[in-house]
């Protein structure tokens, strides 16, 4: 009880600060709130609404309108999905085609290492990302800001192209005051792809470490997300409660929060584990304390909640890092290296810039027999060629559409099965007891590669597509960038006034997002758009949010010199939760774990060209 009254004084002490005066007009959608979890499994992400993990969410779905199985682009990749849910255009469009690719007019080699924040030469590449884009497209933050008095704040995002405020300008400004950590130095425990990586120049080292090793570090990694809120989403979430508070002074705002924390509890444990009912969790509690925070602020009735997935990520096999798969995924390159042609590395592919059509069908067909390959796919002149384990296909292009998916095109299996009908099974994935039976084993099979055509098309519509684009299957678990089931699938939800109750199984691209958050707030769809608004409108009832008991609470004094906070936080534990903690908290001191001190991993994987590594990996 008394942790629900501090909470109440917390934030009322926000809403004076902010000033308590509701505008006497009609309501309307005046400020949209985008929360961008990064890499969310929609098998997991639908039990934990459904088995009581995340009651804050289910308001908001119970509230408002949920699509299970809206679709990611392709690469499925954050750079690309984050700049297509902004634009609500494709990558090909946007020109955002992963985390690198070459620049054939230019002649320029794109690449932004994401993991790198502290690097400042990294840092500023993610500054400068923004102002890649395509002029054929815009941001809902450039849309908004059209509109007259606006405040868009992109919070941890890439795509901040016409936002007033960037995460990635105020953390140069930051690393001005810190150590800067660069160079190639040993990870602290499993590296964003889950392998243990030591960078040597342009070689990556790769090691296995084992289940034991990889458990006791999520163990610490978990405690500390609980005592501490993790640092990264701390400070970032900190700044979305300074910019909700701000936005009351504005017509028109728009806030995208981009949360990692599901990233790396899928990375590091699969997609489909009970990491990731740990990771909504604290989302949920965030997303919690938001709703309180616009309820006392009086700004319910003229706010819209989005929440996302940017991409899935795959489930994990049984023996979790004790697998081949890695090993595999990166083998793909050999037959590229042993042709000895020129290539460059891009997302899900590479650039032969030397090479003709024949080699580089002989080429995809070789990397075809690797058993992680899916499928290759190329493009001759008005063709792309789509060759698979099982059968070869074509997509015969008539005529480009404004909107991908007006694009006129032909498509014939011309030998075997259709390599887009027949995909993997999905692998294995305990869920350590969570997991219901229908998730075990085979997992869903009627949607394996959910509106292929339309991502593809949406990819080789750029100039600057890979000559060669690969795709991987079921073996390369805990990972995503593919055209599959859980790298794909995500859930997309919308609340707010006037937004309908629907739960739909409806296949919806996030491309859809950005026209439909600029149709609630009355404004134009962004320039280039892809998308369709969707029809969630039309309710009349009232919208109230209820206030909730904070998990845990964030105390924040504002530094204006950078518009982000020194963060301390005061758990807020039940006595239940504290309970759940403590055997955790036993464990690791029993063992002695220190973050930072990880054994050596046991396992070598092999030494791979750091650009093979970045293009499956990441």
């Amino acid at each position: 009880m008394r942790s629900f009254v501090f909470a109440i004084a917390f934030f009322l002490f926000l809403s004076a600060f902010a000033g308590f005066t509701r505008a006497e007009e009609e309501a309307r959608i005046k400020r949209t709130i985008v929360f961008a979890m990064d890499s969310v499994n929609a098998l997991s992400f639908r039990y934990a609404i459904d088995n009581g993990y995340c009651p804050n969410i289910k308001w908001l779905i119970d509230h408002g309108a949920y699509y299970e199985n809206g679709v990611s682009v392709f690469p499925s990749v954050s750079l690309s999905s984050d700049f297509s849910i902004l634009t609500g255009s494709y990558p090909g469009k946007n020109g955002m085609l992963g985390w690198m690719w070459y620049n054939r007019s230019e002649g320029r080699y794109y690449s932004i290492d994401g993991a790198k924040i502290w690097d400042p030469v990294e840092l500023q590449k993610m500054i400068d990302s923004k102002d890649w884009m395509s002029d054929k497209t815009e941001t809902m933050f450039e849309v908004v800001e059209s509109a007259g008095d606006a405040y868009t704040s992109a919070i941890g995002t890439y795509a901040a192209k016409g936002a007033d405020n960037s995460i990635f300008e105020t953390l140069k400004a930051l690393t001005s005051l810190l150590p800067i950590f660069s160079g190639n130095e040993r990870a602290e425990g499993p590296a964003q792809s889950s392998l243990d990586t030591i960078a040597k120049g342009e070689e990556v080292e790769l090691y296995t470490p084992d289940t034991e090793e990889i458990e006791s570090y999520f163990d610490l990694h978990w405690t500390k997300r609980i005592l501490f809120g993790g640092v990264m989403d701390s400070l970032l979430f900190v700044q979305l409660l300074f910019d909700i508070v701000r936005s009351k002074d504005y017509d028109s705002s728009l806030i995208y929060l981009w949360i990692s924390g599901t990233d790396a509890a899928g990375h590091l444990m699969g997609g489909r584990s009970e990491a990731m009912l740990r990771s909504y969790q604290i989302v949920d509690a965030k997303i919690g304390l938001v709703m309180s925070l616009v309820k006392l602020l009086h700004m319910e009735d003229e706010t819209l909640f989005v929440i996302a997935g940017n991409h899935g990520i795959k489930g994990m096999n049984e023996k979790l890092f004790e697998r081949i798969g890695y090993r595999d995924m990166l083998g793909v390159y050999d037959p590229i290296v042993d042709s000895g042609l020129e290539y460059i590395a891009g997302n899900r592919g590479v650039y032969l810039p030397d090479a003709s059509y024949e080699e580089i069908d002989s080429l995809a067909r070789k990397i075809v027999e690797d058993k992680c390959v899916d499928f290759t796919m190329y493009m001759e002149d008005d063709t792309i060629k789509v060759i698979g384990d099982h059968g070869i296909s074509e997509i015969e292009l008539k005529e480009w559409g404004n909107k991908i998916s007006e694009t006129e095109y032909e498509y014939r299996v011309i030998e075997g099965k259709d390599p887009f009908a027949y995909g993997d099974e999905l692998a294995y994935s305990p869920f350590y007891g969570f997991q219901p039976e229908d998730l075990n084993h085979k997992g869903p099979t009627p949607i394996q590669y959910p509106e292929a055509i339309e991502r593809v098309l949406g990819l080789f519509c750029s100039p600057n597509a890979p000559d060669i684009v690969i795709t991987i299957g079921g073996e390369a678990s805990g990972q995503h960038g593919d055209l599959g089931y859980e790298e794909s699938v995500v859930p997309i939800i919308f609340s707010g006034p006037g937004i309908r109750n629907i739960r739909s199984e409806e296949a919806v691209s996030i491309v859809n997002i950005a026209p439909t958050v600029t149709k609630a707030m009355g404004l134009r769809e962004p320039r280039g758009c892809d998308g369709r608004a969707l029809d969630i409108f039309g309710s009349t009832e009232e919208y109230s949010l209820p206030l909730i008991n904070g998990f845990y609470l964030p105390i924040y004094i504002p530094c204006f010199r950078f518009g982000l906070s020194f963060l301390m936080v005061v758990p807020v534990f039940r006595m239940k939760a504290l309970l759940m903690l403590i055997p955790r908290i036993s464990r690791i001191a029993s063992i002695g774990y220190v973050r930072g001190f990880l054994p050596d991993p046991p396992e070598y994987v092999g030494t791979y060209p750091a650009e093979v590594f970045r293009t499956f990996i990441l």
